[in-house]
């Protein structure tokens, strides 16, 4: 699902509570604060990690750090990288606030379950698999639209086994999203036309 960035007026919030959900700031990631923000990150990390971080670690968190980067777009209002195991792995997730590129359609009938968070309504939580030589990936995007604004979370492909470990902290971001205007108001998604999904059924990611 693509998006343009939208008017500066709404205000997209959003909390973490798991631990390992590193904010990726808006930055050339070939500055010199691009280089203070690896320094520190990759410092951070290798204090969380119960033995520290060997040379070869530290040098993939740090190429990690710098791909994340690399990897912010530009109609991002927020993106992350999720590192849930003490390893240099980490999983990229991007949040957008905007509007809907006119030749996209909409999520429909197959294309995903019906998700309900609770700051924004109803959505639709969609798979994508991807086939690679080194075996599958998964990754899940979630998907909110009224008229033709949209909130997407979009969670880029990974190891089936990386995914799993940040389910339940992902859940936990998407619930806490929520968009306000200046006059007062909220965002409220308009209910997604997908009618063999049921409220209660989660996408097993």
């Amino acid at each position: 699902m693509t998006v343009v960035p939208q008017h500066p007026e709404p205000t997209l919030h959003l909390s973490t509570v798991d631990s390992g959900w590193l904010l990726v700031p808006a930055l050339d990631a070939d500055s010199a604060h691009a280089q203070e923000w690896i320094d520190q990150s990759a410092q951070e990390l290798a204090a969380a990690m119960p033995a520290g971080w060997t040379h070869d670690q530290d040098q993939l968190a740090r190429l990690a750090l710098y791909r994340g980067l690399e990897s912010r777009r530009e109609r991002d209002e927020y993106m992350f990288l999720v590192w849930p195991a003490p390893a240099p792995a980490c999983v990229l997730v991007h949040v957008t606030l905007g509007t809907l590129v006119d030749d996209h359609p909409l999520p429909g009938p197959g294309d995903g379950i019906l998700y309900h968070a609770d700051g924004l309504g109803y959505g639709v939580q969609i798979p994508v698999a991807e086939e690679h030589a080194e075996g599958a990936t998964l990754g899940v995007q979630f998907v909110f639209v009224q008229g033709r604004e949209a909130v997407v979370v979009d969670v880029e492909p990974t190891a089936v086994s990386l995914l799993s470990l940040i389910v339940n902290g992902l859940h936990g971001m998407v619930q806490s999203l929520r968009v306000t205007y200046a006059d007062g108001s909220e965002f409220i998604a308009d209910r997604p036309q997908i009618l063999e999904a049921e409220d209660n059924e989660q996408w097993p990611v």
